[in-house]
């Protein structure tokens, strides 16, 4: 499980340039569930919105990348800024998965050319 901090404060994960302050310093928490998934915490006082219906405070929201989230009814999250901390851990796996079933048919192969 890994978590991208959303807000105002220079120590998030994704900042949030907010100058009339409506937007809290430690907006949202967005939690990535290996292999897949996400879900949405709200940490804030003035709200975060889920295609419009309003999260309860510490309350988790299961979320997509199609899904329009928007911080204190005062901007949107951009979904190009969100970046999967598993990709690397998912390419890693599906290389090494084509690998094995690589080695498996060769050994088959030449099992079965030896009978």
């Amino acid at each position: 499980m890994k978590k991208i901090v959303i807000g105002r404060n220079n120590s998030c994960d994704i900042i949030i340039s907010d100058p009339t302050h409506t937007v809290s310093r430690k907006q949202a928490v967005l939690v990535f569930r290996f292999p897949g998934g996400m879900e949405l915490y709200d940490t804030s006082n003035n709200g975060t919105y889920v295609n419009g219906i309003r999260l309860e405070n510490g309350k988790g929201m299961k979320v997509t990348r199609k899904d329009r989230i928007t911080f204190a009814n005062a901007t949107d999250l951009d979904w190009d800024s969100v970046k999967d901390p598993y990709r690397t851990t998912k390419i890693l796996s599906a290389v090494v998965s084509l690998l094995i079933i690589l080695f498996v048919v060769i050994g088959l192969l030449l099992f079965l050319r030896l009978y």
